[in-house]
């Protein structure tokens, strides 16, 4: 099927095989296993109730990109299913960029980390405006200013708050924001 030849919005049945990641990558980093499992369970006893979100692929038509829904997408691989629903919208990579952040953005199980990223990403789009992605992630400028901070720790910083790691805080991960990666491999809380 050419999937470039749908109206904008149009909302068919597709086999998982057509679905190709988003060329930017997940914005979300992990999930936890208890929240798949119950949305496996509720799949697997009602089927998958909410569109995948996705464009056409921009190099070919025969597949789709898939902008939102890659729990949803991956459970219907581990259960065979044969189809899933989908919403084909068609947009330019900036609209689907908005589309995709919106979708984890506004999740509850958001990692703190996922989140810092997402402001770090809106940062950049909005040209450095925090106010704007304050407005856009719905959350307080305090808040968006410091999950900003939160990104200049190394990856081995975020993994701890990730991890919830017992001996190592949001707070701990802040104190060490302002310094070099080297001085984070010497923190002994991580």
């Amino acid at each position: 099927m050419n999937f470039s030849q749908l109206e904008d919005g149009a909302a068919i049945n597709v086999s998982p095989s057509v679905l190709v990641d988003f060329k930017f990558g997940n914005k979300r980093r992990n999930r936890p296993s208890k929240d798949y499992d119950q949305i496996k369970a509720s799949i697997e006893a009602q089927g998958i109730l909410q569109n995948l979100v996705t464009r056409p692929h921009p190099e070919d038509d025969t597949k789709l990109e898939l902008l939102a829904g890659y729990g949803r997408k991956d459970i219907a691989i581990d259960l065979a299913l044969v189809e899933v629903p989908v919403k084909v919208l068609m947009v330019d990579d900036r609209e689907a960029y908005l589309i995709h952040m919106a979708e984890n953005i506004h999740r509850t199980d958001l990692s703190t980390v996922d989140l810092a990223m997402a402001a770090q990403e809106y940062n950049t789009m909005f040209a450095g405006d925090r106010e704007a992605v304050a407005k856009e992630i719905n959350k307080p400028l305090k808040q968006v200013n410091e999950l900003l901070e939160l990104m200049k720790c190394s990856e081995k910083v975020l993994k701890a708050v990730e991890d919830g790691n017992n001996k190592f805080s949001f707070a701990h991960a802040l104190a060490l924001a302002p310094f070099s990666p080297t001085k984070h491999k010497k923190s002994y809380l991580i």
